[in-house]
Order: C-alpha cells, then structure tokens, then sequence
C-alpha cells in the first residue's frame, strides 16, 4: 500500500526531498509510518513535532489506507 509523504520546512531538508511516495512495509497506521520513515530518513529521528493526514493534524494512532497523503511537519517556533 502506497501514501503520499510531504515533508514541510527543516524536514525537507533532513530527507532529502520534500515529497515521496511511501510504501508502507508494517501494519499501516499512523505510528508505524513515522517508524519507517525515521528508518528510511534517520535525521528525522525526533524532529517531527506533528503529522498530518489528508490535511488533519493527529492526536493519536489511526489506520491508513491507500491513497492517503501525510504532511510532517517540524517544531514551530514564533510568538
């Protein structure tokens, strides 16, 4: 199963890219997506501050399904 993967300000940078499809290798959940793309980007390894998917910010683990697209986003900063 394939989603779309973005990644968004310094994250781009650490991965190489600012978007690539990913094919999901585990259970296809939110949590284990983060797993292989630190696997997969290992300066991504505790930068992501929040994940997106189909433009809504999570707050906790949900199943993915094909055709999904993820938006990771890093540390914000500003006043």
């Amino acid at each position: 199963m394939k989603i779309k993967v973005n990644y968004f300000g310094r994250l781009a940078e650490l991965a190489g890219t600012d978007s690539e499809q990913i094919a999901l290798t585990a259970e296809p959940d939110s949590e284990n997506l983060l797993k292989q793309l630190e696997e997969k980007h290992p300066l991504l390894k505790g930068q992501v501050s929040a994940l997106a998917i189909n433009g809504e910010i999570l707050q906790k683990r949900i199943k993915l399904r094909a055709g999904d697209e993820a938006d990771l986003f890093p540390p914000f900063a500003g006043g």
